[in-house]
């Protein structure tokens, strides 16, 4: 039996309409419609659809979607806007969190910065600083406390924007080295992201570290500078513009690794304690997090350190030498000092770093939570859990699969039996049987409608809903084609009966085929001479959404049934543009093939859902369903037998969500399914999950 033929029946049961207006041709008979009001309101809505295929010309339908795709560019346009509005926002709030984190750390240990400063660059043979204690003492009686602070507002005016570019700078390149399929950046490419973040920052702001330098170690009795804006000048006016960055080619290969390795440390630490020690880390686990971080990363960079504050010192007076070049100055220390004197300093400074470090990304992770700037590493876009339930068959499963990789959003897949029972589903408190399910973050949305919308809203992708509109009335013509042989399996033609109300055979499609697919050569004549007349793709010349709505019935009925449909209506002659669009869209699709997982791996997830997102209720539908209500959701065209009940998360025109007994949030679209007020009964739903 092929499997694909049979599983594309499984599409039959979106359409409330199943076989009209072929009923006549099949012989199928319909229930006689429910009178009560609620399915009244369900017809009224049904007959407000934008269009449908058996009353709307081909040129009417062309005139009502251009009219839509207008009107849609606009509003897309909009919403570009404020995605990138949005964007530079928070890339503002990562700046502004990363300068306060600067300060703040850099304030904090201002002695041992000095200190540390003061020791890299004494002359050998000259040593007045040597050890911490009496360095410091001799720091407080030669110039009192303010010696402690002597080039801090400098250091505080370097800083601030040095700390703020690398904070922001590593959140963007986090973004562009994230992949499609990664939940979270590998270490390597978290080396990466700091690496480039830190070479943004050095290049931006060396000029102003050079003269903190400076004015650091020059004499109090007998200042050379005095200030950021007179070292400027003079520095320019006496050695020139290129003076302001000496010594930066050693900078850059201390600084890349140092904050490559800083930043890799950290988040990798970081990631280690979430996992495993606690989902939201205290201020004590991301203070050790940040000093492991700073002790790793300055150990090994630490002499490159050493030759830049050596070569900036150049030309400052006649006690130190000039370097030609950074090779010369590496085998001048060595032959002078040994390896020793690539790690003067070091102690000194492993005070100082530890606790810079730690507050920095302290200050830092709390300044984001303040401003509520967006954690790449948390953001729904890159790092939501996406899991599809289903089994390979389904139209509809091959349909979330193409969007899927058309958006290039990682997943995995769920694989469920193609009849009842399912117990996976029934352990959640989902008695609602139609598949397939798509869940984010543990927020289940228990049909195609509803699960394309979520995947456009993550990824800001406008969805073409006039063309879902069009594919939902194409399908029943694509289905009648269907050969008989593709029905024979006893079991699954019972299990689709029990489901729809209707009696299904094998005679039945065998009656519909020759007008289904006369309709379906208007379909083709439709998409051929007006969707493509002028443009490559349904909507122009960029692949959309518009595509993927259409794309998988058209290609299964060209492709899949071409034996079935070997006639000289339908080929690359007689409709050239339709299989070079087919051939460009299937382009575009992945060949990636997702990693398929058990659903007892995943169940917890279902029952704590990791998403904040909750639909907007509205107390003043007309419904009247207060939040907390039991409620049965129940589809209008098939599946009745099986409402699926639940509590009232929220409702509105849109969609609506219910919440199981069992803790398991579900998202239903508001189109095709009738909401209704539940008989009383008590239910132990937890009242957190509502």
């Amino acid at each position: 039996m092929d499997d694909d033929l049979e599983g594309i029946v499984e599409g039959l049961l979106r359409m409330e309409s199943l076989f009209n207006p072929c009923a006549g041709a099949s012989g199928v008979q319909k229930e006689p419609p429910d009178p009560s009001p609620p399915h009244l309101v369900r017809s009224l809505e049904e007959n407000a659809r934008p269009f449908s295929l058996s009353c709307v010309s081909p040129t009417d339908f062309h005139i009502m979607t251009q009219s839509s795709t207008a009107a849609s560019v606009q509003h897309d346009d909009g919403k570009k806007k404020k995605k990138r509005y949005a964007a530079l926002l928070d890339s503002m709030k990562h700046f502004v969190a990363g300068g306060a984190a600067g300060a703040v750390s850099r304030t904090t240990v201002s002695p041992l910065e000095r200190l540390k400063i003061l020791y890299q660059v004494q002359p050998r043979g000259q040593e007045e600083y040597k050890t911490i204690r009496g360095s410091l003492t001799k720091m407080y009686r030669d110039e009192g406390w303010r010696g402690y602070f002597k080039g801090n507002g400098t250091n505080i005016v370097r800083i601030v924007p040095y700390s703020a570019a690398q904070f922001a700078a590593f959140e963007q390149f986090k973004k562009m080295l994230t992949k499609p399929g990664e939940k979270d950046l590998t270490p390597l490419n978290r080396l990466n992201a700091g690496a480039m973040a830190g070479i943004v920052s050095v290049v931006v702001t060396y000029p102003l570290d050079l003269i903190r330098t400076r004015l650091s170690v020059q004499s109090t009795t007998a200042p050379k500078y005095n200030g950021i804006a007179h070292a400027w000048k003079m520095i320019i006016k006496q050695e020139g513009v290129h003076a302001l960055f000496k010594g930066i080619t050693p900078t850059v290969m201390g600084v890349a690794p140092y904050v490559g390795l800083n930043f890799m440390t950290y988040e990798t630490l970081k990631a280690f304690v979430k996992t495993n020690m606690n989902p939201e880390p205290t201020t004590t686990q991301l203070l050790t997090c940040g000093g492991m971080a700073g002790a790793i990363a300055q150990t090994i960079t630490y002499p490159c350190d050493v030759l830049r504050r050596k070569m900036q010192m150049q030309g400052f007076n006649e006690s130190h030498p000039v370097y030609g070049s950074t090779w010369n100055a590496v085998r001048t220390v060595w032959a002078q000092e040994t390896w020793r004197g690539f790690y003067k300093g070091l102690i000194p400074n492993y005070l100082k770093v530890v606790p810079a470090i730690s507050i920095s990304f302290v200050t830092y992770e709390y300044c984001k939570k303040f401003l509520n700037a967006t954690d790449t590493n948390n953001n729904s876009s890159i790092m939501s859990q996406v899991l599809l339930f289903g089994y390979p068959e389904s139209p509809y499963f091959q349909k979330l699969k193409h969007f899927l990789s058309f958006l290039s959003v990682p997943y995995a897949i769920v694989p469920q039996p193609r009849m009842l029972p399912r117990p996976d589903f029934q352990s959640v408190g989902i008695t609602y049987r139609r598949i397939p399910l798509l869940a984010v973050d543990g927020e289940v949305y228990m049909d195609t409608v509803a699960a394309i919308d979520r995947l456009c809203e993550m990824k800001g992708v406008p969805n073409a809903k006039e063309f879902e509109s069009f594919a939902r009335e194409l399908f029943p013509i694509c289905a009648g084609l269907l050969p008989a042989a593709a029905l024979s399996d006893e079991a699954f033609l019972k299990d689709r009966s029990e489901l729809t109300g209707y009696k299904w055979s094998p005679q039945t499609f065998t009656a519909g085929r020759p007008k289904a697919f006369s309709k379906f050569l208007v379909v083709l004549d439709i998409i051929e001479n007006q969707f493509l007349s002028k443009n490559r793709f349904l909507k122009g010349e960029e692949c959309s959404t518009a595509d993927l709505h259409v794309f998988h019935l058209t290609s299964w009925v060209i492709r899949t049934l071409r034996n079935t449909l070997a006639t000289p209506e339908v080929t690359p002659e007689t409709h050239p543009k339709l299989h070079r669009w087919m051939d460009d869209v299937a382009k575009k699709l992945s060949n990636n093939k997702p990693k398929q997982i058990q659903f007892q791996d995943i169940r917890s997830s279902l029952l704590s859902p990791n998403s904040t997102k909750t639909p907007a209720h509205h107390d003043a539908e007309p419904l009247q369903l207060k939040r907390g209500e039991e409620i049965t959701v129940t589809p209008t065209d098939s599946g009745r037998n099986h409402p699926q009940k639940g509590k009232l998360v929220a409702i509105n025109p849109v969609e609506v969500c219910l919440v199981t007994k069992e803790g398991a949030r579900l998202h239903f679209s508001r189109h095709n399914y009738d909401v209704k007020r539940a008989p009383e009964a008590k239910s132990s739903t937890p009242a957190s999950k509502l």
